[in-house]
């Protein structure tokens, strides 16, 4: 995932509210710069595709882009997932499920890569998070992108799943990705783009550790709100914070431009609002937490992003991450 994580600057004091740090750090990473990797400046030599064919209406001699689901490309993915799994138990942690949603919204992502061009951020200026947030998906997703070109219609030819994989445990933002232990399942998908005759893999990272409900998605100035939810494993993690960000609103000039870049971080700067472990309060059950809060006043135009981190309580190294993670991220609109 290509991504520039915003860090506290060395020396900096940390915020009033008891929020560690790293939080913001943590807010990431998930893409590193664009480099000859994605570029696809150099391709991969593998073993030959099946040519995909022409649909009945198309013109003489067109080649239609397979879809991520169709054979080869799905066996690809499956290969690629295996070669996370793998490289995940070399390091020791525990392997990322096949999640249906993950594969399903990579096979979206991977749809829209052909229809827009290469890239995390999408025409409209929203982000991986935002999109699948957007969707009434629960947890959080971080996203790895791959591109190899051909030139002369040899990308499909050339591609090589385990060639790609070494490439992408080679770039350190797209490693720390697929090894972050706070992962719990992934989706990947594979896409040949005829008209740039470049392949893309796509992997979604999710991690569902948290069920939460996070209100109506329109947000009005100085609204009070309420996120209720319930850690999933609460002998191993625990609420510890959660901040606010905006972003422009999909769409708007800002967002679009935004779109021009390779990388993205999560939620694109300084947090608008920010609570600590202290504004959490115990609910009924085991792992049920509450916690209240209230919509900036004035609210300015724009994306609203809301991320609930946990940190882990226990002690097993396999299933938890050594510092705070993003568990979730809720997407709201500013109401007009």
């Amino acid at each position: 995932m290509r991504s520039r994580t915003p860090r506290v600057a060395a020396g900096a004091r940390r915020p009033a509210v008891r929020i560690p740090w790293l939080l913001l750090a943590a807010l990431s990473t998930a893409c590193t710069p664009r480099s000859a990797l994605e570029r696809g400046t150099a391709p991969v030599r593998g073993p030959a595709a099946a040519v995909p064919t022409a649909a009945a209406g198309d013109r003489p001699g067109a080649v239609r882009p397979p879809a991520p689901e169709a054979e080869p490309w799905a066996g690809f993915a499956r290969t690629m997932l295996d070669l996370v799994n793998r490289d995940r138990a070399a390091a020791g942690l525990a392997p990322v499920a096949d999640d249906p949603g993950a594969r399903a919204f990579a096979a979206a992502e991977a749809r829209r890569l052909v229809a827009e061009g290469f890239g995390h951020v999408a025409a409209d200026g929203s982000k991986p998070y935002g999109r699948w947030s957007r969707d009434g998906r629960s947890g959080h997703v971080r996203e790895n992108l791959f591109r190899q070109g051909g030139g002369r219609l040899r990308s499909y030819r050339l591609f090589d799943p385990a060639a790609a994989h070494a490439r992408l445990m080679r770039s350190s933002g797209h490693r720390a990705t697929i090894l972050d232990p706070a992962h719990t399942g992934a989706g990947v998908a594979v896409i040949w783009d005829r008209s740039r005759d470049a392949v893309y893999v796509v992997q979604e990272f999710v991690t569902l550790r948290v069920a939460a409900d996070a209100g109506p998605r329109a947000l009005r100035p100085g609204e009070p709100r309420v996120l209720e939810g319930r850690v999933l494993e609460p002998a191993a993690f625990r609420p510890a914070a959660v901040t606010l960000h905006r972003e422009p609103p999909p769409g708007s000039r800002a967002a679009r431009r935004a779109a021009r870049g390779g990388s993205y971080s999560e939620g694109g700067g300084e947090p608008v609002l920010a609570r600590g472990r202290d504004a959490f309060t115990a609910a009924p059950g085991a792992g049920a937490f509450r916690l209240a809060w209230r919509a900036p006043d004035p609210l300015t135009p724009g994306a609203y992003t809301l991320f609930l981190f946990l940190e882990p309580v226990g002690a097993d190294a396999r299933t938890r991450a050594a510092e705070p993670f993003v568990a979730a991220a809720f997407t709201y609109e500013a109401a007009r």
